[in-house]
């Protein structure tokens, strides 16, 4: 929840935007992807201040959402819009209220959902694509027979990488084919989506969940921090305003490469080594 104030604090999500289309719009907003912000506003009568920067406090535009991925667990914190929560059914009265002191002497609140999603972060994620490979692959030997020699197929990790068993009398470790389309087929069952769903929506794993509409036209969109940023940034260059078809390009290339020509790269460019080494 703190971390949606700050990214809203710093980004000036609690300003009010103009339309998109509006005149006063400056011309760079196209460029990053987000809305323009109102320029200052005359301060109140009993302000201190010459001026202040607007608040939307009929809460007219739509703030920042925000997406924080550790190795443990993953959390999203976003104020849905009226037609949003009546869209999903999800119960205003369920969210978490965040209310804040203007310089102008003003209190306002919004209502924010928050919810923490533990087990899907990326090492947690990891750990559990391992334990579906490897029961996978006990399923299909035959009984009594463990070939432990070779290793198990790993189509989420770089061709040529291979890593040994953590438990080597159990499996034999993994090979990686490097194929990013069948890792996104693998991984596709690890969010749950069959998990029992109590209420009209939820994003993954059965947690009831505001529905969250990305055409609409004020839409600011989600920032995302931690490995959101970590590994589009340092594994492919790719920080910055989130573009699916780049990232599905860059996966696809850095999967099908060899793990050799990966090493090799990583260790001419010294600044980025240990944080390639750490995600590889």
């Amino acid at each position: 929840m703190w971390g949606w104030v700050a990214v809203n604090y710093l980004m000036d999500g609690f300003g009010h935007a103009p339309e998109a289309s509006s005149p006063s719009a400056p011309s760079s907003s196209s460029a990053t992807g987000l809305l323009p912000l109102a320029p200052l506003a005359d301060a109140p009568p009993d302000s201190s201040r010459d001026s202040v920067t607007p608040v939307d406090v009929n809460h007219h535009s739509p703030t920042f959402g925000f997406l924080d991925m550790g190795g443990a667990s993953t959390q999203l914190a976003f104020s849905p819009s009226n037609s949003e929560l009546q869209r999903s059914g999800y119960p205003a009265s369920d969210l978490r209220k965040v209310s804040l002191r203007l310089l102008s002497g003003e209190t306002v609140e919004w209502p924010v959902f928050v919810a923490s999603w533990l087990d899907f972060g990326t090492n947690r994620v990891r750990d559990r694509y391992v334990d579906l490979l490897v029961s996978r692959w006990r399923s299909q030997t035959p009984e009594g027979v463990l070939d432990l020699d070779t290793p198990i197929p790993d189509p989420c990790l770089p061709k040529g990488l291979t890593l040994p068993s953590s438990s080597p009398m159990s499996h034999p470790g993994f090979a990686g084919t490097g194929s990013f389309a069948t890792c996104l087929t693998e991984l596709k069952p690890l969010l749950d989506h069959a998990h029992p769903c109590p209420a009209n929506h939820c994003l993954f794993g059965g947690v009831p969940t505001p529905h969250i509409d990305f055409e609409r036209e004020d839409q600011r969109g989600f920032i995302g921090i931690s490995e959101y940023w970590y590994t589009a940034q340092q594994v492919l260059g790719l920080g910055g305003v989130w573009d699916w078809g780049e990232w599905e390009t860059g996966m696809n290339g850095f999967c099908g490469k060899d793990w050799a020509d990966i090493e090799h790269k990583v260790e001419e460019d010294k600044e980025g080594a240990s944080a390639m080494a750490s995600r590889r």
